[in-house]
């Protein structure tokens, strides 16, 4: 535990002796001098060995020993070197992961097509749907695969989240990054449209139709469903403190 000076501030709290000489290990420096240290070790043993007993298979026998403890660090170091460099490479990913969101998707649904889809949600009556993130009903497909109009902006405001959607599926985008940005958009968007993709597939005969908004929204909304429960969980357990408290004598 931390400990408090008379000013009340917190002293900082000592490295444990294991991880200290950890750390030392793993540094460039402490393997030079060890290496040394153990050439100059393997030396000194080797003269204080009688001279009448000081054999070749005497001296071999301390120096394959010290080699074998200058290969154990060798081992350690390398190790270091490979988490360290998987830790970098992984560092690297996220950061171009981010970066590709940004690049590719940053503007997931421009000003234009927000705007066209405004027009259409007014003309064929789903505004309501739209704005609750309900169905649109039965009659709001067939306005629209009435109109050729209307039917490509709905087509080319879902194509962009199928895009995006496949981006992720393919792991092109790190999906914990995406889905804390776009997720609301992403289930919202398969909830309105559901019927209306529904009645594409019927209509191409094709089930692949916006399959990859399917699975990811899908997978979305139980995730956002279970981080609901569990915060309501947390809730509950926040309050029922609260009251053991509230009872107990002051």
């Amino acid at each position: 535990m931390s400990k408090t000076d008379a000013s009340g501030a917190t002293a900082p709290k000592k490295k444990g002796v294991a991880k200290t000489v950890s750390e030392r290990v793993e540094t460039g420096g402490f393997a030079t001098w060890f290496a040394v240290g153990v050439g100059v070790l393997a030396i000194g043993l080797i003269w204080a060995i009688p001279a009448d007993e000081r054999s070749p298979a005497a001296i071999a026998a301390i120096l394959q020993t010290g080699a074998i403890l200058v290969g154990l660090l060798s081992l350690v170091l390398i190790a270091r070197q490979i988490r360290t460099t998987a830790a970098q490479a992984a560092h690297v990913a996220a950061v171009n992961s981010a970066l590709a969101y940004h690049q590719h998707f940053g503007d997931l649904i421009t000003v234009e097509i927000k705007r066209q889809m405004a027009e259409v949600a007014e003309r064929c009556g789903f505004k309501e749907s739209r704005q609750k993130g309900e169905p649109i009903s039965a009659d709001a497909v067939k306005c629209l695969k009435d109109n050729p109009v209307h039917d490509s902006v709905v087509s080319c405001y879902l194509d962009e989240f199928e895009e995006f959607c496949g981006a992720i599926h393919a792991q092109l985008l790190n999906e914990d990054y995406a889905y804390g940005l776009e997720a609301n958009r992403v289930i919202r968007a398969w909830a309105i449209f559901k019927p209306y993709v529904l009645n594409s597939r019927t209509e191409t005969e094709d089930f692949r139709t916006y399959m990859e908004l399917e699975r990811v929204a899908l997978r979305w909304k139980d995730r956002r469903e279970a981080e609901d429960e569990e915060e309501a969980n947390s809730a509950r357990n926040r309050n029922a403190a609260k009251g053991v408290t509230s009872v107990l004598p002051q």
